[in-house]
């Protein structure tokens, strides 16, 4: 199933603040939300964790989504990330405030896949 169209909405959502070993956290959550729309007009959404960076990130792919099946999740979605070390550079500090660069690589092919997944179990 051909995907043709890819919008990503970054949002902020209310986050009680919770005190760790790193500090207290800001009152939200960065979340960017992804969409996929194929040929057939069916949309696969997903979401990730994070803001600015895995938005630009996903913006940066789309020339490379757009046109690819969601059916070849490994065909498609390999090269998109081959090199980059996806998911061996998993790293405990996600709780740490801000964007955490050794995880951008993991969530953003996390929310392409998962939307690709949604696509396929909206089909059948």
């Amino acid at each position: 199933m051909k995907i043709v169209d890819m919008r990503i909405h970054s949002i902020a959502i209310a986050d009680p603040p919770l005190r760790s070993s790193y500090g207290l956290h800001a009152p939200y959550a960065l979340r960017t939300i992804l969409e996929l729309q194929s040929e057939d007009g069916i949309v696969g959404i997903s979401e990730t964790y994070g803001g600015q960076a895995p938005a630009q990130a996903l913006r940066e792919l789309r020339p490379k989504i757009i046109g690819a099946d969601s059916y070849r999740l490994t065909g498609s979605l390999s090269p998109l990330v081959d090199g980059q070390g996806a998911g061996s550079e998993r790293s405990q500090t996600y709780l740490v405030p801000g964007e955490n660069p050794l995880d951008a690589t993991t969530r953003t092919y996390a929310a392409i896949e998962v939307g690709c997944l949604d696509l396929i179990g909206k089909s059948v």
